[in-house]
């Protein structure tokens, strides 16, 4: 049997047809598929800066840490030192005042051995002579 044809479409046609239909869906998948693509490399350069940013804040954290201890540290020793100093002042001070007064009782004493020797020596020709009534038996003490 001879086929007609005009009943039956063309064979190249609906070839044609079919691979144009192939193509869009290949043009479609790959544009969809390259955007995929685009947005995973954004999602995974976005994980990157992330994981960047994460490091260099830990790694500021152990900085700081590290910054606050040596600070830390430096006002420590300064107020160790001008605690020092402060009192080794006061000890200065307190010697000098000592000083002071020690002089001062010395000067007291001094003066008061300087007014005994005085009455002494203004009596001592009396305390020689009653000595020497006492010793020779003159006089009872």
């Amino acid at each position: 049997m001879a086929k007609n044809p005009k009943n039956t479409p063309a064979p190249d046609a609906a070839d044609e047809q079919a691979q144009r239909e192939f193509e869009e869906l290949r043009a479609k998948l790959r544009s969809e598929t390259d955007a995929d693509m685009i947005v995973l490399r954004a999602l995974l350069d976005a994980e990157k800066q992330a994981r960047g940013i994460e490091q260099a804040a830990n790694d500021y954290a152990v900085g700081s840490e590290w910054r606050i201890s040596e600070a830390k540290s430096e006002i420590d020793a300064g107020e160790r030192a001008a605690t020092r100093d402060a009192a080794a002042q006061a000890a200065k001070e307190a010697a000098a005042e000592a000083d002071k007064q020690i002089a001062a009782v010395k000067a007291e004493a001094e003066k008061r051995r300087a007014a005994f020797a005085s009455r002494f020596e203004a009596s001592r020709e009396a305390y020689i002579d009653r000595a020497f009534a006492i010793v020779t038996g003159a006089q009872n003490e």
